[in-house]
């Protein structure tokens, strides 16, 4: 049932955000939308148990990887914390976080960094940065 609720949920944002997008309607609606996505992704999650994974990828293969578990609540604005964190542990630059780079870990439960997006070089293919449920 909560899966289903999630889903839903997830599929409704991601037809308002495409329309959103594609009419460029108001840069209000579009922060109001982040939002209303942030608020309903945190109350999702609270009360679980959530593990955030953290892997590098060099050549399509996972050269390393670290799980996060997060200490009470999961929250968004926390974002950053939780990627020093990983990143600390596996000896990695922390990247640059970037609003599409939230957007995708809140829609998609997942996102990556490449090595755009990293200030000091990175010299693997991707950072990837999954939650991981229990």
């Amino acid at each position: 049932y909560y899966i289903l609720i999630k889903k839903v949920c997830q599929l409704f944002f991601k037809i308002l955000f495409f329309i959103l997008l594609h009419l460029k309607l108001c840069v209000i609606f579009i922060i109001l939308f982040e939002f209303i996505l942030k608020l309903l992704y945190s109350i999702l999650v609270r009360g679980d148990a959530v593990k955030i994974l953290g892997k590098v990828i060099k050549k399509n293969k996972v050269v390393c990887d670290y799980i996060y578990e997060i200490q009470g609540d999961f929250v968004i604005h926390n974002f950053f914390d939780y990627v020093n964190e990983i990143c600390a542990n596996l000896d990695l630059p922390v990247p640059i976080i970037l609003t599409t780079h939230i957007k995708n870990f809140l829609l998609f439960n997942s996102t990556f960094f490449t090595q755009q997006d990293f200030v000091e070089k990175f010299y693997d293919d991707k950072f990837v940065i999954e939650i991981i449920k229990e």
